[in-house]
């Protein structure tokens, strides 16, 4: 599992620190990924994941997409079509 990105909430942080520190099959790139990047993770992914809980439109869900990525999100008006 590849999580790759900003946590923002200091528990979640935690979480994946510790799942990198106790699985060996757990990478976590904190923080925000430099955009020359973008090309390793999503050629990488099976699978994109975005955790928004309110959104209109995601240029990192069109970014995946663009990747021939499938994208998991919740079902919001807009990110669906």
């Amino acid at each position: 599992l590849v999580v790759a990105g900003r946590a923002h909430d200091s528990k979640m942080q935690q979480l994946l620190k510790d799942a990198e520190t106790n699985r060996s099959d757990v990478r976590v790139f904190e923080g925000q990924i430099d955009p020359a990047r973008f090309q390793t993770f999503f050629a990488a992914a099976d699978v994109a994941v975005f955790p928004y809980e309110r959104i209109t439109t995601s240029g990192a869900a069109l970014l995946a997409m663009s990747f021939a990525k499938p994208v998991i999100a919740v079902d919001l008006e807009g990110l669906g079509e």
